[in-house]
């Protein structure tokens, strides 16, 4: 009689070791992992707000954490939206009224909530919403500044998220740039 633990049907032990191995050897964070901004927003919000606002960070220099940026095929969700919100030192929070109705937008907006109380990182985007509807659901979001989509174009909205993620930038929307320049004579 055969004295070695019993294997599920398919499983040698050298494969037991070898996925064992696999689980002890995580990759190493490396500072290619930070980014300056997680962008948080519901699927109907991408093509309206988040992928122009990335694309204006991204043009200023800031590095972007978004979804249609960083999962691959066969990626964990959770663990790869996770890690990016760690990685992160800012949360820029597209608060909409599909926001509210999604539960992955609502995990991530727990998750950076959860790190914003350890400092500044939470910057909110109010894309179709007013502040009784944040009151209404999110209470203690209402205590920060955010910006209206209503009131602000991306641009501004961009410009305005450089000047906290990088203060020492000089960077300003290309239209801002065009209509400071004096007219020729």
């Amino acid at each position: 009689m055969d004295a070695s633990p019993w294997q599920p049907p398919g499983r040698t032990s050298e494969s037991k070791a070898f996925h064992t191995h696999q689980i002890k050897k995580l990759p190493e964070e490396t500072p290619n992992d930070e980014r300056d901004v997680f962008i948080s927003y519901s699927g109907e919000d991408r093509n309206a707000v988040a992928k122009p606002l990335a694309k204006m960070l991204k043009k200023a220099g800031v590095s972007v954490w978004m979804d249609t940026y960083e999962l691959r095929i066969g990626d964990s969700l959770f663990e790869k939206i996770n890690d990016g919100i760690r990685a992160s030192r800012f949360g820029a929070i597209i608060l909409s009224p599909a926001f509210f109705r999604g539960p992955w937008p609502l995990k991530e907006l727990g998750a950076c909530y959860a790190k914003q109380v350890e400092g500044q990182y939470i910057l909110q985007i109010w894309h179709g919403v007013t502040k009784a509807d944040i009151l209404t659901r999110f209470p203690l979001l209402t205590d920060y500044v955010a910006l209206r989509t209503g009131q602000y174009t991306i641009e501004e909205i961009a410009t305005q998220i450089v000047a906290v993620v990088q203060p020492n930038s000089a960077y300003e929307a290309e239209e801002d740039e065009e209509d400071e320049k004096p007219s020729p004579a």
